[in-house]
């Protein structure tokens, strides 16, 4: 009686575990959308977002297409639609704010285009946040349907309004400190400056590297292989980041003028001064 019991108390265990099994797989549920406003440029490529890195004062040229991406035009473009484009301030991920708002239209290509920059060092991300059509039709991120109930059999999808890409364009400059000076030898310094990027963080960022190529790009904290100066005096990269110069003096107080030059970037300069120990005796 024990081991007929036993055996029906598997049997329906199995037919439980199988039960819970199906219904798992049951729910799996396939995501698509009526409209899909894809970036073109600066991006290229097939994500659904962008990062990229440039000094400050870069003209960013964007491109976005629209297309039909459900029902009986699916693939077709969506020309004279109107796309609201939100530009948020996003340098803190706890505090993000609204910047920035356009309307544009796309073309008979069904693109809009926008130039952006900035003059300061800035973290900006770009999203376009719904279609509306030529006839007053609006395309936004709400659920328009769904096959997702207890009682339906798959497959199981939920059909949204509106999908689109955005970008992130860090706008950034040299952050120039220094990070040791020895003026206790007589006329002359030995100077240590460390160089950084302001608007990346401590753990560096992966950037989209290479247009219409699957490559991407660490950018660290530190600025290294850049040209440094030092009252004119070159000064050697001894580690990522750190810059080290020899300069003499036999002012009582150092004065240091640092500059900075990289390609593709705007020269960035700073003075400090310190007082000269082995100099106050002259």
């Amino acid at each position: 009686m024990r081991f007929g019991t036993a055996i029906l108390y598997v049997v329906f265990m199995l037919i439980i575990l199988s039960h819970v099994t199906n219904s798992a797989a049951a729910r799996t549920v396939y995501l698509y959308y009526w409209v899909t406003v894809s970036e073109i440029s600066p991006k290229a490529r097939a994500y659904a977002r962008s990062i990229w890195h440039s000094t400050v004062g870069w003209e960013w040229n964007f491109t976005y297409e629209a297309r039909w991406s459900w029902g009986e035009s699916e693939g077709e473009i969506i020309s004279n639609a109107t796309i609201p484009i939100e530009v948020y301030d996003v340098a803190n991920e706890s505090n993000i704010v609204l910047v920035n708002y356009f309307l544009l239209t796309t073309d008979s290509m069904g693109r809009v285009s926008f130039v952006y920059s900035s003059p300061i060092p800035r973290v900006l991300r770009f999203k376009p946040t719904k279609l509306i059509t030529q006839d007053n039709v609006e395309y936004n991120s709400s659920l328009y349907y769904t096959t997702d109930y207890p009682d339906s059999p798959p497959p199981y999808y939920n059909l949204y309004g509106f999908k689109s890409d955005w970008a992130t364009i860090y706008w950034d400059d040299f952050d120039i400190s220094i990070a040791s000076v020895d003026v206790n030898q007589l006329g002359t310094c030995k100077v240590a400056v460390n160089l950084t990027y302001q608007m990346i963080p401590a753990e560096g960022i992966w950037l989209d590297y290479e247009p219409h190529e699957d490559i991407t790009y660490y950018i660290p904290k530190y600025v290294s292989n850049a040209s440094v100066t030092v009252n004119g005096a070159k000064a050697d990269e001894i580690s990522p980041g750190l810059y080290e110069a020899q300069v003499s003096t036999w002012l009582p107080t150092a004065e240091f003028n640092v500059k900075v030059s990289k390609s593709g970037w705007i020269e960035g300069s700073k003075k400090f001064s310190f007082v000269h120990n082995a100099n106050q005796v002259v």
